[in-house]
């Protein structure tokens, strides 16, 4: 069996929207708290994603500390027929200010997959997984430049027990590691 062919030209997959609704600013509570939707709508994907954002700011916001606790739940159509999984996701980080621009940080990442919806239907756990990693920010004003690098630990639960969801402690559908360039601009 050879390679796929080569697809070329332009192709719609989905069309999504970001809602934010900030319930208390960090800067002048002692805690900020948002919430987070972003619905995606497609010919042969369909998601929801929420988060709880939460956020603690110390010592004159030189460090702050934050948590997402994220839903996201997707249908994707494959065949014919709908495949329904879900994932629940907790975020957490740190991040200290070491000069006017520069932020330098972790965050770590605890994951787990759902074979099918998990506010819908009955689903049933397929594998956690657990990240963590160094991240470097720079913030120029107009624009901010972030730099992160994260490692998929060894400690991956198998709770499907289905054979190859693990190999070796870590998750097989999962990537071993991320780095992430994020540029941001304001125009």
């Amino acid at each position: 069996m050879g390679p796929a062919p080569a697809r070329t030209g332009f192709d719609f997959t989905n069309a999504s929207l970001e809602a934010i609704w900030q319930l208390a600013d960090p800067k002048t509570q002692p805690f900020g708290l948002a919430l987070y939707l972003e619905p995606a709508y497609g010919p042969d994907h369909r998601e929801l994603e929420e988060k709880l954002i939460l956020q603690k700011n110390l010592f004159d916001q030189r460090l702050v500390l934050a948590a997402n606790i994220v839903l996201e739940q997707e249908w994707n159509r494959a065949a014919g027929d709908w495949q329904r999984n879900s994932e629940l996701r907790l975020l957490a980080g740190a991040a200290w200010r070491l000069a006017p621009h520069w932020t330098i940080g972790t965050e770590f990442e605890a994951k787990r997959e759902y074979d099918g919806l998990l506010i819908w239907q009955k689903s049933a756990p397929a594998a956690d997984s657990f990240f963590v990693g160094p991240t470097l920010h720079y913030d120029g004003g107009e624009y901010s430049v972030t730099l992160g690098a994260m490692t998929q630990l060894p400690v991956a639960a198998n709770l499907s027990h289905q054979p190859g969801e693990t190999v070796g402690g870590f998750a097989h559908e999962e990537e071993r590691y991320r780095i992430q360039l994020n540029v941001e601009f304001d125009l």
